[in-house]
């Protein structure tokens, strides 16, 4: 494939559109390493997100409304912030965006924390892994845009 990052949701995508299914069996049971440090977990985080403007032009619609969360959350921090340069109160705007996404990530940590699917550790970093995975995702995204734009130009 000429997707170097996620090119699952690209083939996910083709065998639905053709009127296939995708079978989830939870008979079958697999490992998941995660990443080891949280730069390598948001290099991953931009990777995929950079790739997700090339899967949805492929396959000629998006693959989820979810993915452009990331890329809104990445550009009203941005704009809010270069914004509020010319009038402060603007920042209001970012700070925010970036509580509600420390709230969402705190609810999700404390539910797991109570269901003992997270130690206490793990669980207040949660919420910070949370708005590190969605700027990076966001940005990889919005680069992802940019390039695929520039190379439909070029041809």
């Amino acid at each position: 494939t000429d997707i170097p990052y996620g090119e699952d949701d690209e083939l996910n995508g083709r065998i639905t559109a053709s009127g296939g299914g995708i079978l989830l069996d939870p008979a079958i049971v697999s490992e998941y390493v995660a990443r080891a440090t949280l730069p390598k977990y948001m290099l991953m985080l931009y990777r995929y997100g950079r790739s997700k403007p090339a899967t949805a032009k492929k396959l000629g619609r998006l693959t989820s409304r979810r993915q452009l969360v990331p890329p809104v959350f990445v550009m009203t921090l941005a704009s809010s912030i270069l914004l509020a340069l010319v009038w402060l109160p603007l920042l209001l705007i970012a700070i925010i965006a970036l509580a509600a996404h420390l709230g969402v990530g705190s609810v999700v940590a404390a539910n797991a924390w109570i269901a003992k699917r997270l130690d206490w550790h793990s669980a207040v970093r949660l919420p910070f892994t949370f708005v590190a995975g969605h700027a990076s995702y966001g940005v990889g995204y919005l680069i992802g845009l940019i390039s695929s734009l520039r190379l439909s130009k070029a041809r």
